[in-house]
């Protein structure tokens, strides 16, 4: 439960996503932002794997998992663990999410412009829940040019109600802390980090162009697995 995370690859190189996400940007957001929370969660697990109280009652085989023991605690849908101190939570809350965010946000990109298939199971669920694909990608836009300040947008999907939800969340936070799905055990399918450092080198403020460019490097076979439950957790 509590082995040290390593910074996860990136399936290509950082300059393939050229023109729509640059070279440098790529690589200040991996190798500096994504490790930065990945060595910041690793100090706080060091902590809870010292904190006898807490290691006798945490249960979770994932960061992604212990994410949702915060998200149900805040929630009061779960008796919450003896943590070592609200800092050490806190940590986790703000540097797991980022570590596992970014991991999503990554694998969800590649240099080659997959088509959505609309006949696919996952374009299905896409229309029935939106309308259309072009209806959900105005929406998806939309709430991430909505977004104040830092932040992220996701896509998730809920296969107890089947549905699929287009969730904002402040800083760092994964979907699971918006209120409406603590303990539904909603899956995440596509993150777009809207946070300054993920465009601002190229794009500057002008965070509505890089939405736009960002569109023609989703990986849709990625988003594809992870509505199969293919995907492993972070």
């Amino acid at each position: 439960m509590f082995t040290a995370k390593t910074l996860p690859k990136i399936s290509y190189a950082y300059d393939a996503l050229e023109p729509h996400i640059d070279e440098a940007t790529m690589t200040l957001h991996h190798t500096k932002h994504h490790q930065a929370y990945t060595d910041n969660l690793n100090k706080a697990l060091v902590e809870l794997s010292q904190c006898a109280a807490f290691t006798e009652k945490a249960s979770f085989s994932s960061i992604e998992d212990l994410l949702r023991i915060i998200a149900r605690e805040d929630a009061g849908k779960t008796e919450p663990l003896p943590w070592p101190s609200p800092k050490v939570r806190q940590t986790v809350r703000n540097n797991g999410g980022g570590y596992v965010n970014h991991g999503i946000y990554f694998s969800n990109m590649g240099p080659e412009k997959l088509a959505l298939n609309a006949d696919a199971e996952f374009g299905k669920q896409l229309v029935k829940s939106f309308g259309s694909i072009e209806t959900f990608k105005q929406q998806f836009t939309a709430a991430a040019l909505g977004v104040f300040g830092s932040g992220w947008v996701f896509l998730t999907w809920t296969p107890s109600s089947s549905t699929m939800s287009i969730v904002t969340t402040a800083n760092q936070d994964h979907p699971e802390f918006a209120p409406q799905f603590a303990g539904t055990g909603a899956m995440t399918l596509l993150a777009l980090d809207v946070w300054e450092h993920a465009y601002y080198v190229k794009y500057r403020n002008v965070r509505a162009n890089y939405v736009a460019a960002w569109w023609n490097v989703i990986n849709w076979t990625d988003v594809c697995t992870r509505f199969q439950g293919g995907a492993a957790k972070l």
